[in-house]
C-alpha cells in the first residue's frame, strides 16, 4: 500500500502518480528506509507479490537496486507477469546511472529482440 500526501489517498501501487490527485508520489528518506524494511520482511515470509510491488514503488522513484530488481523479476517473471520491453526499460533507467550490470542485461535483451 502507498500513501499520497497530497490528497490522503491510500491503496495499492499503479504506477509513478496518485490515481486520484495525479500528483508524482514523494516519499521521504524514512518512508523509503520504511518500504525497504517492508520489502525484507516479505522476503523472508515468502510474500513475493508484495516484494514486487515494494520494488516497483521504489525504482519507479529512481532507486538503482529497485530498478535492477524488479527489471530481473519481469525478465525472469518472478511473482509478476514476463514483460521483457518493462524489463528493458528498467535495466536502461539504472544503467543510465552506469550500473554495469544493468546496462550488461540490457544490451543481451536488445540483442533477443
Amino acid at each position: 500500500m502507498i500513501h499520497c500526501n497530497k490528497c490522503g489517498y491510500i491503496g495499492s501501487y499503479y504506477g509513478p502518480t496518485c490515481p486520484s490527485c495525479k500528483e508524482t508520489f514523494n516519499l521521504t528518506a524514512a518512508e523509503i528506509e520504511e518500504k525497504i524494511q517492508e520489502i525484507n520482511a516479505a522476503e523472508k515470509s515468502r510474500q513475493y507479490e508484495l516484494v514486487a510491488e515494494g520494488h516497483h514503488i521504489l525504482a519507479d522513484l529512481g532507486r538503482t537496486e529497485s530498478q535492477k530488481k524488479y527489471a530481473e523479476m519481469l525478465e525472469k517473471g518472478d511473482a509478476v507477469l514476463r514483460d521483457l520491453d518493462a524489463a528493458m526499460n528498467y535495466y536502461y533507467m539504472a544503467a543510465e546511472k552506469n550500473d554495469a550490470w544493468s546496462a550488461f542485461r540490457y544490451s543481451r535483451l536488445a540483442e533477443r529482440t
